[in-house]
């Protein structure tokens, strides 16, 4: 006589472990797809662009371009910004490539991606932006740019076009971005 089936426990740790296991990965996948997108829709752009070619970067010149930013050795720009405007503009975005943002920028993406589920791997990542932009408006600054009208242009830039851009222009921290430009002292200690 055979014995009779006996149900089996299930193994609750396990099957939580496989679950929280898929969502991680699913996020990560998903995250990953994304970051992948963004990068070929910055070279379509690219390859779209009227380009300028100058010894440290190309200027990459459409119209669809709403928020001027740089990628590694590119600076997006719309057609419109001119004068003044565009010079401060492209040395705030020239201080991007300078200093290899890019890279930094997207280091911290690729950890995101993997490490999503960190809060501190996110407050580490928009510290790097907040410093990032710090160190370009004082390049620009530097250059002996007015510091009033160079907050006119930034100020002009978040609320004339789109703010959610990839380097430069970001409303989150303007207002730091505004007060660190007032106590900018130029010198080899400040």
């Amino acid at each position: 006589v055979a014995a009779p089936d006996v149900p089996q426990s299930i193994d609750w740790s396990k099957l939580f472990g496989s679950v929280v296991l898929v969502m991680y990965l699913v996020i990560a996948g998903f995250n990953l797809i994304r970051f992948s997108w963004r990068i070929y829709q910055i070279q379509h752009l690219r390859k779209q662009s009227r380009l300028i070619f100058y010894e440290a970067y190309t200027l990459a010149e459409s119209v669809q371009v709403r928020e001027p930013f740089s990628f590694w050795r590119t600076i997006f720009l719309n057609f419109s910004i001119q004068g003044v405007e565009r010079e401060q503009i492209v040395a705030h975005e020239a201080s991007h490539i300078r200093h290899h943002h890019t890279a930094e920028r997207l280091l911290v993406e690729c950890v995101r991606c993997v490490v999503w589920f960190n809060p501190f791997v996110w407050i580490m990542g928009n510290m790097l932006i907040q410093v990032q932009e710090w160190e370009a408006d004082s390049d620009v600054l530097s250059e002996g740019y007015d510091v009033q009208e160079y907050r006119k242009i930034i100020f002009r830039q978040l609320f004339g076009y789109n703010p959610d851009i990839t380097c430069g222009l970001r409303s989150q921290i303007t207002k730091k971005r505004f007060i660190m430009m007032t106590e900018f002292k130029k010198g080899k200690f400040s």
